[in-house]
């Protein structure tokens, strides 16, 4: 069978790309844990040696890192003063904390991955991998990609756009936060609704660990523990589900047909997770505002 060339050559083209982004990938991960992403955009233009003075890092590894930075087009380069520096736009999703827009956790995540590869790749032959046997990164990761979201839409918008929710909230409920991984969404409505009772669930037990030291700090009163039990008669209190896993019964059908006038949808996290994306894509479900 003869190969078409053009198709060949469109196709390596994308593996190269791919090849030079899971390549960086890890330098994002280093960047964003040694705090130098952090370190330069405070700086502003600022050449290596400034910024292994400024972090106490190796020199010419910093250099090396700024390069690559710059050559994947994650900060700009000045070659007749040899400074580096990060554009406003690069800084809210590489650097600043309180941006809505900070993305730097996705490169944990993929690298992750990586990590869990040997394992996943046995697990083929043998069953299935539990989330809570993934590398800590994953996790790790998670909450630094999601919490953002948290911060900027959780008590502003999502939760008032559930009827009657947020009232409930101000005068007093038990909210169980199912999936609450390191707690920043359940620490998020804890600052926000003091009269209501917060407990974090999740069946990741170093999450619930994390999620206890996180409230800690944050210096706010919530309880952890699993998903396993819930007593009969104890579930009387409002339940929020930010995440979970879960086996879909095949009885189960979504689908636009479900949906009724009225109804309030939160799709936390990529909207390319959600079949809402593909129903609107299809238009098969029309919505009032963009997304």
């Amino acid at each position: 069978m003869a190969i078409d060339q053009a198709k060949l050559e469109e196709f390596t083209g994308r593996f190269a790309g791919d090849f030079a982004a899971a390549m960086h990938a890890a330098t994002v991960v280093v960047g964003d844990k040694l705090g130098l992403y952090r370190a330069l955009a405070e700086a502003g233009p600022i050449d290596g040696a400034g910024l292994a003075a400024r972090t106490g890092y190796d020199r010419r590894l910093v250099e090396e890192w700024l390069c690559a930075q710059y050559v994947s087009r994650y900060c700009e380069h000045d070659p007749a003063t040899g400074t580096f520096w990060l554009t406003e736009e690069q800084a809210a999703a590489l650097a600043d904390e309180s941006s809505p827009a900070l993305l730097v956790g996705a490169m944990t995540i993929a690298a992750s991955a990586v990590k869990d590869e040997e394992r996943i790749r046995e697990r083929f032959a043998t069953g299935r991998f539990g989330w809570h046997e993934h590398h800590r990164d994953l996790f790790e990761g998670t909450e630094r990609l999601f919490k953002p979201g948290y911060v900027a839409n959780l008590v502003p918008s999502w939760l008032p756009a559930l009827e009657g929710v947020e009232e409930k909230l101000l005068a007093g409920a038990r909210v169980a936060d199912i999936g609450c991984g390191h707690g920043a969404s359940t620490i998020v409505m804890a600052k926000a609704y003091p009269n209501s009772q917060f407990v974090g669930f999740d069946y990741h037990a170093a999450s619930v660990a994390a999620a206890r030291r996180a409230a800690e700090r944050a210096g706010v009163a919530i309880g952890t523990g699993d998903t396993k039990v819930v007593e009969r008669g104890k579930a009387d209190g409002v339940y929020i589900s930010t995440s979970g896993v879960a086996v879909v019964e095949h009885t189960l059908q979504l689908s636009p047909a479900s949906i009724r006038p009225g109804d309030r949808v939160i799709a936390s996290g990529t909207l390319g997770d959600h079949g809402m994306a593909i129903m609107v894509s299809r238009g098969e479900l029309e919505l009032e505002v963009e997304i």
